[in-house]
């Protein structure tokens, strides 16, 4: 009973030490279809690491890739379970 409270309680004065929005982004792996387009090219959406994204424009060879940051980037080898382990803590 009184574990459930305090804990609450901790995990709030957690959340109001670090901000409470979290924004997470997940790549998908390429379709087919995507694949069959793009070729040997590198892919539009990459996730460099944790919490980087970069984003190419194929059709704009000139301009470099614009670089996008989150708190956490999932790279397409992600699992349903690794996005779920890293939120549930959020979820009260």
């Amino acid at each position: 009973g009184n574990e459930f409270y305090l804990r609450k309680q901790l995990h709030n004065q957690l959340q109001d030490m670090v901000g409470n929005l979290r924004v997470y982004c997940r790549v998908r792996p390429p379709n087919d279809h995507e694949l069959q387009e793009d070729g040997d090219g590198p892919p539009a959406v990459t996730a460099a690491d944790g919490s980087n994204l970069l984003v190419t424009d194929a059709s704009n060879e000139r301009a470099g890739p614009k670089h996008f940051e989150f708190d956490v980037v999932y790279s397409p080898e992600s699992s349903q379970e690794d996005v779920f382990r890293d939120t549930e803590p959020l979820m009260t």
